[in-house]
């Protein structure tokens, strides 16, 4: 069978990004269902793999972003596991150390050293904030990259760092993505408490608890 009938006079490139983007779906799935770095790791492999599949084949910026867009979630997601890991460095003194009693070291992990320290600030965002980022990349185009994200880490580490034009495009985009998917209805009542909210604001600089 050369082709199923469905894709008979499609071009080329657009079955394979099709295909392509079927796979990453699947790989989103079993993303969810990881418990282990390990597991995460194996799945970013795959997601890079069809990446760089996609990227060779000039497949359009918006498709290969929803590649890039789980690789990031997962390299968060390992950034948080590895946050909750008693790892040691893996020098002498701790190879020693694993003579005495089982610790588990650096050099465990499939992971550098570089790797482990870049997803930890990753997972040190404010998850609005990190999604915000990664959806304004896949709306506009903009290639989702580890260094962007790392710039945004350091971006938010201090509130007093955050321009003004930063805190009014994420407060933008978040309530706009948020809003576009609720009832006329509802959009109305959160219009008007968020008129409240900005008078308030002004009013003391604050928002009462």
């Amino acid at each position: 069978m050369i082709a199923n009938n469905a894709d008979i006079g499609r071009p080329l490139v657009e079955i394979t990004m099709q295909s392509e983007l079927a796979k990453i779906d699947r790989l989103r799935t079993d993303l969810i269902d990881c418990a282990t770095i390990d597991e995460v790791e194996m799945v970013r492999v795959d997601l890079k793999g069809i990446r760089k599949i996609m990227r060779n084949k000039r497949m359009h910026e918006r498709a290969i972003n929803v590649a890039s867009y789980y690789i990031s979630r997962a390299e968060r997601a390992m950034g948080g596991m590895l946050k909750e890991m008693e790892l040691h460095g893996g020098d002498r003194q701790s190879e020693k150390a694993r003579l005495i009693k089982p610790i588990l070291l650096l050099s465990d992990i499939p992971l550098t050293p570089y790797e482990s320290h870049d997803f930890q600030k990753m997972h040190d965002i404010p998850e609005p904030i990190y999604e915000a980022y990664l959806q304004w990349c896949v709306d506009e185009d903009k290639r989702i990259t580890r260094t962007g994200v790392l710039r945004l880490s350091e971006k938010t580490k201090e509130p007093g760092t955050l321009g003004v034009e930063d805190c009014l495009f994420r407060f933008t985009d978040v309530a706009f993505n948020w809003c576009e998917k609720w009832p006329e209805e509802h959009r109305r009542v959160m219009g008007h408490h968020l008129v409240n909210l900005g008078n308030e604001i002004l009013e003391t600089g604050g928002i009462r608890p």
